[in-house]
């Protein structure tokens, strides 16, 4: 009996505490081969989803549990990594109707995200990050989105299974899994679904949570439910930003299947975890977890000001907090690297008859009518057909909800930025959300927003469209649009990058207004504000930039040509600043004996030089005060030639060049090529 005893004792001590079933199950046995799933590999981009019946699974000797990893047969193709993101859900559903009826994902739903290698043959096994609960009685849907640009075509074997895959794919649009009801390229049902191998481990002791959901999502909390993996009465539950619980991290206790969190910050990404406790056994179950970023803080606080400068640019660029409807691309609008100031601003487009997209703000507190705000921001077109609609809205994903309240047409120059303002003051709804609409109208559509300030509609109000002329080396005429009631502004010139407030302001009662005493081949910024009288000063306009003119700049294109034995012609063409009159100086080369000429002209005819000698001439723009830079040329007279005079012959005659003793005469006289210097 003894014996008996300690034999049971051991072996109760020897055993674990739980035993785990690995399951491996194979579902299809085609040896067709498609390229269709479980990623569409002829395209750049693809999002596939595919049913797998609980029967099927059944079958093949499945049941619930863990599903750890799935695998694909490669038949054929080049190997390859690819970047992809696995979702899988216990669904209804057995197959698709048609090519927009999707199985909705979300990020909870994702098992795997990273690099998958695909050999060029055989299975490849795709190892979860998150083990997926199989619940045993429902069907599974498994989907890949396959993001890495540009393709290779892989082979896969599949099964027929009627209407069991949805595909979507294109080779410049990317799918994006949480709105396909918007995607431009190509999405359609079919039949030519993978054979997969699944790894299902039955923890026949303590099951961990499935259906893990984050709701009520706020600022500063979230709920968080779950269901029980089996019977399971107790769970623990962990938050945290950064830090991922192992076996030995201890979490809030709790009974109920949901916790509410509170105390987070604001618009930040969270990762809530969930384990059972199986009290009978004294163990726990893995951890399982889900993603979730809080919610931001409504606007509160004016002004709000968005210059899309931190986001960087791209298609996958956008403000933080911001919302985005879309019926032509899902990537639109995004931030832009073409922009005003900063690196980037807000660029719409729509290509197709019928199609916008819309860039809402972070929603304003309650406390913040929006009929008390204006919207000013810099505004840049493509075409003169654009438009930009600005209006408001209650909800920012219903489009539905978008309330119209001013249309923004480009000037003749469309893409020029320009300083729109809009006021809300005639709004009468109840929408806090601020959005900005961009429809196709008789062709494509374009459309960018910088400088976006959004504040309380001042009494004073503030000038626009404020611009230079008449720029000179130290003056420059400014004038802007203001109110009729407006009489009053003050003006500020400052160095590009000083800040406004090291400027002194200058009052102006008319415009265009006059600005002095500037230095020459400077950038200036010009900022301009209304005096409305009783210390109520407007904000300061959105700068113009400008540069000062040099003040005086040398002559263009000097050439010297004309070139005789005794004589050159110097021209040029006039200096573009500041040139009152021109300097011409010449000497023979290296002797420096300078001869001067003032010319009010642009050109000079050397004389009385000497034949075939070298010579030297500058040529500089005179100023009030001071000259420009000279210009030099060289060149050299002829040996003595026709049209040079011949000065050794001292005899006078009355009969050349013409007979002069009478009244009519006709002579011709012969000078001989040795004389005139040969071939010179």
């Amino acid at each position: 009996m003894k014996k008996f005893l300690f034999f049971l004792l051991t072996a109760m001590l020897t055993l674990p505490l739980f035993t785990q079933a690995q399951q491996e199950i194979t579902i299809g046995t085609g040896t067709s081969t498609t390229y269709y799933t479980p990623f569409n590999s002829l395209w750049g981009y693809s999002f596939v989803e595919a049913i797998y019946t609980a029967s099927e699974i059944t079958a093949a000797g499945g049941s619930a549990g863990d599903i750890t990893s799935i695998s694909y047969e490669k038949s054929s193709g080049s190997g390859q990594t690819n970047s992809i993101i696995v979702y899988m859900k216990n669904v209804s559903r057995s197959s698709f109707s048609g090519n927009t009826d999707w199985e909705q994902v979300t990020a909870a739903d994702i098992v795997y995200q990273g690099s998958w290698t695909i050999p060029t043959t055989g299975w490849s096994t795709i190892t979860l990050d998150v083990p997926f609960s199989y619940d045993g009685s429902s069907n599974l849907m498994i989907a890949v989105h396959e993001y890495t640009s540009g393709y290779t075509t892989q082979y896969f074997y599949y099964t027929t299974a009627s209407n069991t895959v949805i595909s979507a794919h294109s080779d410049s649009s990317d799918p994006n899994p949480y709105s396909l009801g918007s995607f431009s390229g190509t999405t359609y049902v079919q039949s030519n679904r993978a054979n997969v191998k699944l790894e299902i481990t039955d923890p026949s002791g303590c099951r961990a949570p499935r259906n893990l959901t984050m709701s009520n999502i706020t600022s500063d909390g979230a709920d968080f439910s779950w269901s029980p993996g089996e019977y399971e009465t107790d769970w623990e539950v962990f938050i945290s930003e950064t830090v991922v619980p192992d076996s030995n991290t201890v979490g809030i206790a709790v009974t109920d299947t949901f916790y509410t969190f509170t105390g987070l910050n604001s618009n930040t990404p969270y990762n809530a975890y969930v384990r059972s406790y199986c009290s009978t056994e004294g163990t726990y179950s893995p951890w399982r977890t889900i993603a979730f970023r809080t919610a931001c803080v409504d606007v509160s606080t004016l002004p709000f000001t968005e210059n899309f400068d931190t986001y960087g640019t791209g298609e996958s660029s956008y403000p933080t907090c911001w919302y985005k409807i879309n019926t032509y691309s899902s990537n639109r609008p995004y931030i832009n690297s073409t922009h005003y100031e900063g690196t980037g601003s807000m660029y719409f487009y729509t290509g197709t008859s019928g199609t916008y997209n819309i860039a809402i703000t972070p929603q304003f507190d309650a406390t913040i009518p929006i009929n008390t705000l204006q919207a000013n921001f810099m505004y840049r077109a493509n075409a003169t057909t654009d438009r930009l609609i600005v209006g408001v809205m209650d909800d920012p994903t219903n489009a539905s909800t978008f309330v119209p309240v001013e249309t923004i047409m480009p000037d003749n120059s469309a893409t020029t930025w320009t300083e729109r303002t809009v006021s809300f003051e005639n709004y009468t709804g109840s929408g806090q959300y601020i959005a900005f609409k961009n429809e196709y109208t008789s062709t494509t559509a374009y459309g960018y927003i910088d400088n976006l300030v959004i504040d309380y509609i001042p009494t004073c109000v503030k000038p626009t469209l404020v611009h230079t002329n008449n720029i000179t080396a130290t003056t420059v005429d400014v004038d802007w649009t203001a109110p009729d009631d407006q009489y009053a502004w003050e003006v500020v010139v400052v160095p590009t990058g000083t800040a406004i407030t090291d400027g002194t302001p200058e009052s102006a009662s008319a415009h265009p207004y006059t600005v002095t005493g500037l230095d020459d081949q400077t950038t200036y910024d010009v900022y301009v504000r209304a005096d409305c009288g009783g210390g109520d000063y407007s904000a300061w306009s959105f700068p113009a930039h400008f540069t000062t003119n040099p003040f005086c700049t040398h002559p263009l294109n000097v050439t010297v040509n004309q070139i005789t034995g005794s004589s050159a012609m110097v021209s040029w063409n006039p200096a573009q600043y500041g040139a009152l009159s021109y300097t011409v100086e010449y000497s023979e080369s290296g002797l420096y004996n300078w001869n001067m000429q003032i010319v009010d002209g642009t050109q000079y005819m050397i004389s009385g030089l000497q034949p075939n000698t070298d010579y030297d001439v500058m040529v500089y723009s005179n100023c009030d005060p001071g000259t420009a830079d000279t210009i030099n040329r060289s060149f050299t007279t002829h040996c003595l030639s026709g049209g040079d005079p011949f000065t050794e012959g001292t005899t006078t005659a009355y009969t050349i060049p013409v007979n002069n003793y009478y009244h009519y005469s006709y002579t011709q006289q012969i000078y001989l090529a040795s004389e005139m210097g040969g071939a010179a």
